[in-house]
């Protein structure tokens, strides 16, 4: 028995002496972690015939030791069991985070940027290929394909009234393909067999909003950028939202942006729900998020902030066909709904004046 391990993807073989003797030819892997936490199990068909079994891009969970064995049963029905090997994943994966980064958001009452929601979550953070500057960090759970959150400053350097859209749908290399949804040919369907097209491949950070290169934009397709979206919310009061902070941005301003998703329950007057699913092109399950939100910060110096102003905007994901505006809220009360804190890296005083504001057009004149 043999096992390695890539980041937190797991990797097992083992030699079948009699192939001819394995009931329906099935031998099984079994990933078992050490603390009970985790239990993945992966499936070789040797089709009576093959003499070596193996599986490959097993999702497991970040710093977990696991013991990995293989087993079948036989044609006389007996279970047969290999010997075992251990293997360590690797811890969650932390970028440095500078205080510079004032888009950051970190767990209610944290003091850094951390991981969030799950313990299957991967951060990590985009740059530029042709420099060092970082365009946006994700925090996206491997579990169930989900985006809980991206990051992003944005500034004039970043978007042009008229630019590079590549459509180069593509996955990120950090995590395995199998953990991320199959929506690189067309959106997401309604059912696992196929279907129509029932979601758009919302962004979460714009296209747009990264348009002044091919580098930028390709960065804006990746499968971890994206979201199940209702399609006149998405293409209508979404994209007229993102249209007025790239405005922004457009006119001088620099902003640090969080966009992120919401399924549970969450208690904003609109009651419990049942999550929804869609699915990929593989036929895999997808959650559709119930809720979709932003938040958005302009300080008066980046590097010694004095005065700052924030603001929040918190939608269903449902059919929209209206005013942005009308969907704006305090930063402080989407921290209630989401657990999470935005915008830690500002001094207390100047983060708590900025948090309370709702109001579109105080934030506009900041």
């Amino acid at each position: 028995m043999t096992a390695s391990v890539s980041g937190t993807t797991g990797w097992a073989g083992c030699v079948i002496s009699e192939p001819a003797y394995v009931l329906n030819g099935q031998v099984y892997f079994v990933f078992t972690a050490t603390d009970s936490s985790d239990t993945v199990t992966g499936i070789f068909d040797c089709q009576g015939t093959q003499t070596y079994a193996q599986v490959s891009d097993i999702a497991l969970q970040a710093g977990t030791t696991y013991t990995v064995h293989a087993w079948c049963t036989a044609t006389n029905d007996t279970t047969v069991l290999s010997n075992s090997a251990t293997i360590v994943t690797e811890a969650a994966i932390t970028p440095a985070l500078g205080a510079a980064w004032l888009e950051m958001p970190a767990e209610m009452n944290g003091t850094e940027a951390v991981m969030t929601s799950s313990s299957t979550s991967n951060l990590f953070t985009h740059t530029y290929s042709y420099d060092s500057n970082h365009s946006y960090t994700v925090c996206y759970d491997t579990s169930t394909m989900t985006t809980y959150w991206v990051a992003y400053p944005l500034g004039s350097e970043h978007t042009a009234e008229s630019g590079y859209r590549t459509d180069n749908w593509s996955y990120v290399s950090e995590i395995s393909t199998n953990c991320q949804a199959n929506i690189i040919s067309s959106s997401y369907k309604s059912s696992a067999s196929g279907g129509s097209n029932n979601y758009d491949r919302g962004h979460l950070l714009p296209s747009a909003a990264r348009n002044r290169s091919v580098a930028m934009n390709d960065q804006t397709f990746y499968t971890v950028n994206i979201a199940p979206q209702n399609a006149t919310f998405n293409q209508v009061t979404w994209n007229n939202l993102e249209a007025a902070l790239r405005g922004l941005a457009q006119n001088g301003d620099y902003l640090y942006v969080v966009t992120g998703t919401m399924s549970p329950q969450v208690d904003d007057g609109n009651g419990s729900f049942t999550p929804e699913r869609t699915y990929d092109n593989s036929g895999k399950e997808i959650p559709v998020p119930r809720y979709f939100y932003t938040v958005a910060l302009k300080v008066n110096n980046e590097n010694n902030p004095t005065s700052a102003s924030a603001i929040g905007f918190w939608c269903t994901n449902q059919t929209h066909n209206d005013d942005y505006s009308n969907y704006a809220v305090s930063v402080d009360q989407i921290e209630q709904w989401t657990g999470l804190d935005f915008f830690v890296n500002l001094p207390d005083s100047v983060e708590s004046s900025a948090e309370g504001n709702s109001n579109w057009s105080t934030f506009q004149n900041f």
